[in-house]
């Protein structure tokens, strides 16, 4: 039985005229798309360079070519390698490294093409609503410039984040796209599980459309839900058939919490998504008999409260909120379309004016001027390079001296040629928690194991206690590097 407005909000043929952008809007879309393009071309560009785009990267490429060696995805508890992740995206990678023998590119290439099929999505469903190329347009154009404006160390980087958004928009899209059919709620639930199991934290968009259905079509909401939990222990019982009791303590591995530390990160990120909150809350009240407005909105809000309780967990930051610029853009995509469908709304409020409020909106950022650079692409290419060259030469350090290294920043010793020894991150929290004794790792420190050690101060020290830090001073010598903010160890003689 289906349950609210009967009002589906897709609109007939006879609205053909909303897609009509008209020239200032056409105009006003060129001009939002234009730098969004050159600061995406300069990310893909930079993605070809040797270059440690984000602290995950090294982990992740370690992770994935272990797998590949056929080497242990999970580790035993206590152990000082930690896969807290799902397998899914390590299982990618490592049959793309029969093709490019490199698992930094090669989850680089996969993250560039989740980012072309999370817009692909957004396009298509705006698209789908509406005969109205425009929306669909616009709401792309949201979630790209929310994108490279806040996450842009994140944008086609070694990180299974985006690969695994892409999965469940693909799903919410099959959804919409088939809703009538009893085969949607499964198909979409397929989608969104196998999202899950590339990255498991990000649940706002299966929230909200669980709460949509159970409003709207409580026969499609029990489909959904069923077949999404019979999926997710089928896919949690294959896995631990396949990787043994470790997967699940792995991903159960320990992690501080502090109701504190999310208040302040929350109040720190949430800042480009305040507009679109607001914008959920007024697009909710000026157009609820629109069914896909309230999804939606609810997409909006519920990305926010997730967000504000995943920030919680110490090392989630950033990523907690990227849910959020596909909701927005959904919702902005939508908006536009109800705007342009009567002529006295169209009077009320242009398309052009709609479209340069949202390009503000999405703009406004305090990390977009850490973006603006890319705008000056052959100067910042150059940066890149001098980047590169700098990141090689601490490479080239740890590689030429023999013996096992220890590097905070994975991808160094990765590329390094040495294997994973460490996970700083993990190994830390178990340490913080109580849930590893720090001798595990400070008897090898004494006694000087590691042939090198690289640290970044003020991040990577963090994941270190004081305990671990004091015998890597009294073991090993700092040796100078030309790239800024990397320290390396020597151990003494």
């Amino acid at each position: 039985m289906t349950i609210g407005p009967a009002t589906t909000g897709r609109v007939s043929t006879g609205s053909d005229r909303s897609s009509e952008t008209g020239r200032f809007g056409l105009a006003c879309l060129i001009l939002w798309a234009l730098p969004v393009l050159v600061i995406i071309t300069g990310l893909v560009l930079r993605a070809t360079f040797h270059v440690s785009k984000l602290f995950n990267e090294g982990w992740n490429a370690f992770h994935a070519a272990g797998f590949h060696a056929g080497e242990p995805l999970y580790h035993p508890a206590g152990a000082l390698l930690t896969n807290n992740y799902p397998p899914l995206s390590f299982v990618l990678t490592s049959y793309l490294l029969y093709l490019i023998p490199d698992a930094v590119f090669c989850g680089r290439i996969l993250a560039g093409l989740a980012l072309i099929g999370i817009t692909a999505a957004i396009a298509g469903i705006i698209g789908r609503l509406a005969r109205d190329r425009g929306s669909a347009i616009a709401a792309a154009l949201v979630f790209l410039t929310w994108s490279v404006a806040n996450f842009q160390p994140y944008l086609i980087a070694n990180d299974p984040s985006f690969l695994a958004l892409a999965c469940m928009t693909a799903g919410l899209a099959f959804y919409l796209r088939q809703e009538p059919r009893g085969g949607a709620a499964v198909g979409a639930a397929a989608l969104i599980v196998v999202g899950l199991f590339i990255k498991h934290n990000s649940i706002a968009l299966p929230l909200s459309l669980t709460l949509w259905l159970f409003w709207r079509d409580r026969a499609q909401c029990l489909r959904f839900v069923l077949a999404g939990l019979i999926l997710t222990v089928l896919g949690l019982a294959v896995c631990r058939a396949a990787f043994g009791d470790a997967f699940i303590t792995s991903l159960l591995s320990p992690r501080r919490y502090s109701v504190g530390m999310g208040i302040r990160n929350w109040l720190d990120l949430i800042d480009p998504a305040k507009p679109f909150v607001v914008f959920a809350v007024l697009a909710w009240s000026a157009f609820r008999r629109d069914a896909y407005i309230v999804l939606f909105s609810l997409f909006v809000m519920v990305a926010a409260l997730v967000a504000a309780i995943v920030l919680m967990g110490e090392g989630t930051i950033v990523s907690a909120t990227f849910e959020l610029p596909i909701a927005s853009a959904l919702l902005s995509g939508r908006v536009l379309q109800l705007l342009a469908m009567g002529d006295t709304a169209r009077r009320t409020v242009p398309r052009p004016v709609c479209l340069i409020v949202l390009a503000g909106c999405t703009f406004i950022s305090p990390t977009l001027k850490d973006v603006l650079p890319v705008l000056n692409l052959p100067a910042w290419l150059a940066f890149q390079h001098q980047q590169e060259a700098e990141t090689l030469a601490v490479v080239h350090w740890i590689s030429a001296r023999p013996g096992p290294a220890l590097c905070a920043t994975q991808i160094y010793c990765y590329w390094a040629g040495k294997s994973a020894e460490v996970d700083s991150f993990n190994v830390g929290q178990a340490i913080e928690t109580g849930a590893l004794d720090p001798r595990v790792l400070t008897d090898r420190l004494t006694a000087r194991y590691y042939a090198t050690i690289e640290l970044e101060p003020g991040y990577s020290t963090s994941r270190f206690v004081p305990r671990v830090l004091d015998p890597i001073q009294a073991n090993y010598t700092e040796h100078p590097m030309p790239k800024e903010g990397v320290v390396v160890y020597e151990k003494k003689r």
